[in-house]
């Protein structure tokens, strides 16, 4: 007898909210969390500070990119990309650029608290190409999301 260990969400992608991520890419500051598991070749944003009381499913949009979705109340809190060096950074040549020049895979190694600010451009600090790449990443997700919904 086989066992089907796959979850399957009682959801649609329709019925999520999209709230905080919409709201985690405009106009006001804030935090972001993130990590890179350079084994498995995968990056980990939540768009609020994960905890022990913090759960969440994945909700698949596509082969390689999964959304983080609190269950009580359908809230997207986060997003994963899978072969994130492999397949993900090679379709845009400028970010890959930065990841390897500014080692960004050694820096997200763990688990890090990123400042978001809408005017990124105009500040120059450590954070700014990691900010860039998730900013990209997040633009992707929304993107899988609206190819799934039509």
């Amino acid at each position: 007898m086989a066992i089907n260990n796959h979850y399957e969400p009682t959801y649609q992608v329709g019925e999520l909210r999209f709230t905080r991520f919409n709201g985690s890419f405009a106009d006001k500051p804030h935090p972001i969390f993130d990590a890179y598991d350079v084994d498995i070749d995968q990056l980990l944003v939540w768009l609020i500070e994960p905890g022990p009381n913090t759960l969440a499913s994945e909700h698949s949009l596509t082969e390689s990119k999964t959304i983080l979705v609190r269950d009580d109340d359908r809230e997207v809190i986060g997003f994963v990309i899978d072969e994130f060096q492999a397949s993900f950074l090679p379709d845009v040549p400028t970010l890959g650029t930065l990841w390897h020049q500014q080692k960004l895979a050694q820096q997200l190694d763990t688990y890090n608290r990123l400042d978001y600010r809408p005017d990124d451009e105009m500040h120059k600090d450590g954070q700014q190409d990691a900010k860039r790449i998730i900013n990209y990443a997040a633009f992707q997700i929304k993107s899988a999301r609206e190819l799934v919904t039509a």
